[in-house]
């Protein structure tokens, strides 16, 4: 299944998560976001990987320059690397974000590894918050993906809440199209690199400044006529030869609008009545939209409307409905 999520042969899931569970329902669930010492152990992912020399299984002699990266505590390959690449634990993994706040202490909300231990993940919660209105309050995460073989560190704000290999790849999506994607090589003098890497913070925090004053800037009042120009730009009407079910999937994607618009989120005191609002609304309905195609299994379900959501054109239009809402509200 596209969550990835690693469940070990005795049935243990290495996944954490705080305050509410993932969509995939696998995992460890907190009552409050934990420090690294008790995430590790709470997503068991205190485990080492090492560098072994490979050898060829027809006579045992060793192959120059690659070696298997194997996971300790299961004694499985997790990839073949060459000579310079250079190990980083989970536990280091943990106390370079645990270093990036001075005199504080990080929070994680999720730590997981996907395909057996490839990748392990990491989503610690930064002690600011983005309060766009009175209520409205917005956490900023940094996410770090550790990729034991195969790929590089990969470091980067997201306002996702990243819980699987799906929601991953839309972290490390929003960080390309934002430019905070700090990619490190496993290789040279990694620590070094890490310790350069504590300076892009002050980029984490600038992504997440731009995004609140973007928002900010929707904080004022739409007419009927630019609500009714905004939807219709998004959900253009079908024409008029249109089939009768083309035009049911078009009303009923408005109706879901002004169904979103009604709820508690977008009636808040500031919220009600603003392009922040609206849009707010069109995005509740792309994430609560009902599935037109039906799957007997509820978990599949599940992921099948998650997926949309996440990787599928969902994710791309509610790109496109916060720039359509900035551009018509300025």
């Amino acid at each position: 299944m596209s969550h990835e999520i690693t469940v070990r042969s005795d049935g243990l899931v290495e996944a954490m998560y705080a305050k509410a569970p993932a969509w995939h329902r696998l995992g460890t669930v907190l009552d409050d976001a934990p420090n690294s010492e008790l995430a590790i152990k709470a997503a068991h992912l205190d485990w080492e990987v090492s560098k072994e020399p490979m050898v060829l299984a027809s006579n045992g002699v060793a192959v120059n320059d690659w070696f298997a990266l194997i996971r300790k505590d299961t004694n499985t390959t997790l990839h073949a690397v060459g000579n310079e690449y250079q190990l980083l634990q989970n536990i280091e993994a943990f106390n370079f974000l645990d270093g990036l706040v001075k005199d504080g202490i990080i929070k994680y909300e999720a730590a997981f590894s996907l395909k057996g231990g490839k990748h392990v993940c990491l989503l610690a919660r930064m002690p600011s918050i983005d309060t766009v209105v009175e209520g409205d309050n917005q956490l900023r995460y940094v996410f770090f993906d550790s990729c034991h073989g195969g790929g590089s560190i990969k470091i980067t704000p997201t306002s996702v809440r990243v819980v699987c290999a799906n929601t991953k790849r839309m972290a490390i999506g929003e960080g390309k199209r934002q430019q905070t994607l700090l990619s490190i090589p496993h290789s040279g003098d990694l620590k070094a690199k890490l310790e350069r890497a504590h300076k892009f913070l002050s980029q984490f925090d600038k992504s997440f400044t731009d995004y609140k004053v973007n928002a900010q800037q929707l904080l004022k009042g739409y007419t009927l006529e630019q609500k009714k120009a905004y939807i219709e730009a998004l959900y253009p009407a079908p024409a008029d030869d249109a089939t009768n079910r083309v035009k049911t999937n078009w009303q009923t994607k408005v109706e879901q609008i002004d169904k979103a618009l009604t709820s508690e989120a977008q009636r808040l005191p500031g919220v009600k009545g603003t392009w922040w609002g609206l849009f707010n609304a069109v995005t509740e309905a792309i994430d609560h939209a009902e599935k037109l195609r039906q799957v007997s299994d509820l978990r599949a379900r599940q992921e099948n409307r998650f997926l949309d959501i996440v990787s599928g054109p969902g994710a791309n239009f509610k790109d496109q409905a916060f720039e359509l809402a900035l551009t018509l509200a300025s």
